[in-house]
């Protein structure tokens, strides 16, 4: 193998490629594609891609295409998963604001009927 690239569909993003020793990453687009090293028959190696997705998580498959020296090219579906991510900030924030404000009204609740019932026991 002398080449190898990766195509993701619509919704994702390629933030970052890297490969292992020899190999060039390069991004167009919607696509890495990594140059300059070969894999003998039988070995491996690793291809790395940070990918950002800007979808509803689920099952997608990108589309993956090995080159060789004699210009055939072998593709492939990968298939992976799109999982929720972490929470944003401002996420996190709204929900401080509101249990705060619970925890304020449970303060309150309890003030006000500590002071009915001591009006009540002065009467």
């Amino acid at each position: 193998m002398t080449s190898f690239a990766v195509t993701v569909p619509t919704g994702f993003e390629i933030r970052h490629a890297h490969g292992g020793e020899g190999w060039s990453a390069t991004i167009d687009g919607s696509t890495a594609t990594w140059t300059g090293g070969s894999i003998a028959a039988g070995s491996t190696t690793t291809f790395g891609v940070v990918l950002k997705a800007d979808r509803s998580p689920g099952a997608v498959a990108l589309q993956a295409e090995e080159g060789y020296g004699g210009g055939e090219v072998v593709r492939w579906p990968v298939a992976l998963t799109v999982v929720p991510g972490a929470a944003s900030p401002s996420q996190n924030v709204a929900l401080a604001v509101v249990v705060a404000l619970l925890g304020m009204l449970m303060v309150m609740a309890v003030v006000v009927l500590a002071w009915r019932r001591r009006t009540l026991q002065e009467r």
